[in-house]
């Protein structure tokens, strides 16, 4: 009678192959279907390890012991396969239902081989065989043996159409994986059905043996064509070329994975991989708060590591895993607004600023304006206005042109803007009209400072490229304990007046206005 130890070393090294397998797919855990091939690989090595086991016996008490540890990998086999497939193309996750309706028989089917000795529902008679080489389990079929035979068929024929309807809606290269899983699941079952039909011999069981070409398909799929690492290959180069930083963060806070562009927008942030995203620099309190909430937004600025000052935004999300309702952590996007925070800063600038002079124009005046008008009704307090008019500036535009015009209104502006207090509130009130608010101004506080400001602005030509222009203006003021039914305008309309009597008086002066106060 010639040994097993043959058969048995090649089994053990099908088995240690499965297992390979089976731990290469568990590291993907993330990536579609990976659980459940890790689940398919693992099964199928304690099926191939147990018979390898089982050929090493001389007893058919010996087999029976064997075989209950070989049937926690067997009955699995076909569970595991169909939840694979159905896992690989419909792109779903197995709900509990599922996943008990599918294992239902695999259990009935263990609970039958570990009780077969008080109940026969699975052997109905065991011996050893000793027609071959070496003896060999034999046995005579129960009931539940024909069972588990009609589900292994079930699976097989529902799990290859679902991969074979994939690979026809599918791209080139996905068709391509869906196909050589169907041929590596055709070969062991191939096997079962030769060992079923008797057509193998000596009664042995094929189906370990044929796994040599299922490990050669999936070994093609996982390294020829990337059967788990396409999608990761794919999303991890999609996210290191992102210009938007990304962290993701575990439930307790930690950093656990983050892009470049991350460290480019916060500094070495990888060095906080495990820490907590707390101990960070700049923004990680901003950041962490976010993370906090489970969502959000928020916006901060920090020092760039190359010393430029940035303006970033964050943007939190939940990272949810198998159960819908728990969060496993928290995604953070970062982007760089800067230039956006530059630029819109500055069209807020321009839309509130007086092109030739760059102080406020009417639009900004009248907000600002009416701002502190509301605070002077509010608190009772006196509030002053006044209006600026360059005397017999249509003589400079017609003598001299447009440019010296212009000189004169950048100059007199200027002059205007370098003589205000703090708090005053200066425009271009419209051609060579400027005016002036004065928060917390009594009449003659206002008088005394319209007048020196209008000294100030008229004090030394202007110059310009065609020489020296002299300056001389007049202006209204007017001030009061605003009303509260008046608004700003009733205010620029008495010093409107007030500097229509300046100027009916010889202009180059400064008139308060007479009427009273709009108490």
């Amino acid at each position: 009678m010639t040994d097993s130890t043959g058969f048995v070393i090649f089994l053990a090294v099908v088995g240690a192959s499965m297992l390979f397998f089976a731990a290469y797919a568990a590291a993907q855990r993330r990536v579609r279907a990976a659980p459940q091939f890790a689940g398919l690989m693992g099964a199928s090595a304690v099926y191939a390890l147990g018979y390898s086991l089982e050929l090493s016996k001389t007893t058919v008490e010996d087999m029976l012991a064997v075989i209950r540890f070989e049937y926690l990998g067997i009955a699995a086999v076909p569970a595991f396969w169909l939840l694979f497939a159905l896992a690989f193309s419909t792109r779903r996750r197995p709900t509990p239902i599922l996943i008990a309706a599918i294992f239902a028989v695999p259990a009935i089917i263990l609970a039958a081989v570990w009780t077969n000795d008080s109940f026969h529902l699975y052997y109905a008679r065991v011996w050893a065989r000793h027609d071959g080489p070496f003896p060999v389990f034999g046995f005579e079929r129960g009931p539940l043996y024909w069972l588990f035979s009609a589900y292994i068929q079930f699976c097989v024929l529902v799990g290859n159409g679902a991969f074979i309807v994939h690979a026809l809606r599918s791209p080139r290269f996905v068709r391509s994986q869906s196909l050589v899983a169907v041929l590596g699941a055709l070969a062991p079952w191939l096997g079962n059905t030769c060992y079923q039909l008797g057509l193998v011999p000596w009664g042995l069981d094929a189906s370990p043996f044929f796994s040599v070409f299922s490990g050669f398909c999936f070994s093609f799929a996982l390294f020829r064509l990337g059967f788990f690492e396409l999608v990761p290959a794919a999303r991890d180069r999609a996210i290191e070329s992102l210009r938007d930083g990304f962290l993701v963060v575990d439930r307790t806070g930690h950093v656990v994975d983050s892009n470049e562009a991350a460290g480019r927008l916060l500094g070495d942030w990888t060095r906080l991989l495990g820490e907590s995203l707390e101990k960070g620099g700049a923004g990680a309190a901003e950041l962490a708060g976010i993370v906090a909430k489970g969502e959000g937004e928020v916006e901060f600025s920090l020092k760039a590591p190359d010393g430029a000052a940035r303006r970033l935004v964050a943007q939190s999300f939940p990272v949810r895993g198998g159960r819908r309702s728990r969060s496993d952590g928290s995604g953070v996007m970062i982007r760089d607004v800067t230039e956006n925070a530059a630029l819109l800063a500055r069209l807020n600038q321009l839309a509130g600023t007086d092109e030739l002079t760059g102080l406020y124009n009417r639009r900004r005046f009248f907000k600002l304006a009416s701002r502190e008008f509301s605070i002077a009704v509010r608190e009772g307090r006196s509030l002053g206005a006044a209006i600026f008019d360059i005397d017999h500036f249509k003589s400079v535009n017609d003598r001299f042109g447009h440019a010296a015009g212009d000189a004169v209104l950048r100059g007199f502006a200027s002059r205007l803007a370098g003589a205000l207090r703090e708090g005053d509130i200066l425009c271009r009130y419209g051609g060579e009209e400027f005016a002036v608010v004065y928060p917390s101004a009594a009449p003659q506080a206002a008088f005394a400072a319209t007048e020196r400001i209008r000294l100030a602005a008229c004090a030394g030509p202007v110059e310009w490229a065609g020489g020296e222009l002299d300056i001389r203006a007049s202006a209204g003021v007017y001030a009061a304990v605003p009303d509260r039914d008046a608004v700003i305008d009733d205010f620029l309309e008495e010093a409107d007046k007030a500097l229509y009597e300046a100027k009916a008086g010889g202009r180059n002066r400064t008139v308060l206005a007479s009427c009273p106060a709009a108490r």
